[in-house]
């Protein structure tokens, strides 16, 4: 499965020294942490010690025509960051697809509950990849760029 992520430099060094890549616990959020939650019920972490939140990736960036992120368009990291935008080739068993605009709402919220529709992304419109690890000898393409 194609995926592309957008990671900032030092994340990106990270990888690159380490082979692989966890969000860390400081980028904790209600939603995130009920993401995790309800990721580890489905498919468990094989090491749950050391994943604690998802990585967000992109499965589909607008449609089926537009799926890897154009970095044309702004909003996808803060004006100016140094990032790469890395392509990737996943195993499909270990990403869980959600609809990009629902978790856009849920996101902004403290859901105690995340809504089913969330697993059943509409395959027309964005689509984010959930995984617990990035692995590095998953990538297959990556570009660095700043952003708009």
């Amino acid at each position: 499965m194609r995926l592309w992520a957008l990671i900032d430099v030092p994340q990106w060094q990270v990888l690159q020294t380490e082979k692989y890549l966890q969000r860390p616990a400081s980028d904790s959020t209600p939603a995130l942490q009920t993401l995790a939650q309800e990721l580890h019920q489905q498919r468990p972490y094989s090491n749950p010690s050391q994943a604690t939140l998802p990585l967000l990736l992109w499965y589909q960036w607008q449609d089926p025509q537009h799926r890897r992120p154009d970095l044309r368009f702004g909003g996808h990291l803060p004006h100016g960051q140094v990032a790469v935008r890395a392509s990737l080739e996943v195993s499909a068993q270990r990403v869980f697809l959600l609809d990009a605009l629902i978790w856009q709402e849920v996101s902004e919220q403290e859901p105690a509950f995340l809504p089913r529709k969330l697993f059943e992304p509409n395959l027309q419109g964005p689509v984010r990849a959930a995984l617990w690890q990035l692995n590095y000898h998953n990538i297959v393409d990556a570009e660095q760029f700043r952003a708009r």
